[in-house]
Formats: C-alpha cells, sequence, structure tokens
C-alpha cells in the first residue's frame, strides 16, 4: 500500500506540474501511467484482502468487486 501512495501521489503531483508548466506531451502521459500503475497494486491489494477475510464468501465478495468497477467504469463513460 505505501508502495501505490508513493507512486500514485507522484504521479498526481507529476501531472499537475507537468500540465502547469506546459511540458512535452510525454511527460503528462508518464505521470497518468504512473496513476495508473498504482491504482493497480490498490486494486490488488483490495481484491486479496477482502477474498482472504471472507473466505466462506470469496466467491460473492469478488463479484460485487467487480461489478462496482463495471458501475464505476460506466459512470466515468456518462461524463
Amino acid at each position: 500500500m505505501v508502495f501505490s501512495l508513493i507512486i500514485g501521489g507522484a504521479g498526481f503531483f507529476g501531472t499537475g506540474i507537468a500540465l502547469h508548466l506546459g511540458l512535452h506531451w510525454i511527460w503528462p502521459v508518464f505521470f497518468e501511467l504512473s496513476i495508473i500503475f498504482g491504482l493497480q497494486f490498490i486494486n490488488i491489494c483490495t481484491y486479496g484482502y477482502v477474498t482472504d477475510s471472507l473466505r466462506d464468501r470469496a466467491p460473492e465478495a469478488f463479484a460485487s468487486l467487480s461489478l462496482t468497477k463495471l458501475y464505476e467504469f460506466g459512470t466515468s463513460l456518462s461524463l
């Protein structure tokens, strides 16, 4: 979790600084990729925690997490 906090935080701040300074297009893209990389580690930690702590209901917990991700994707498209 600390790794994802560092990588994701650096990505958010780096994107803002790169856009503010008007740097070449590759720098905001690089920092956006580090945000995605950090968020994927958070997803791995979340899925691992939920399926490990709810052993008797792991399939249902995993399905509910997957449905929330699908819902988040659908709401982001409607913006």
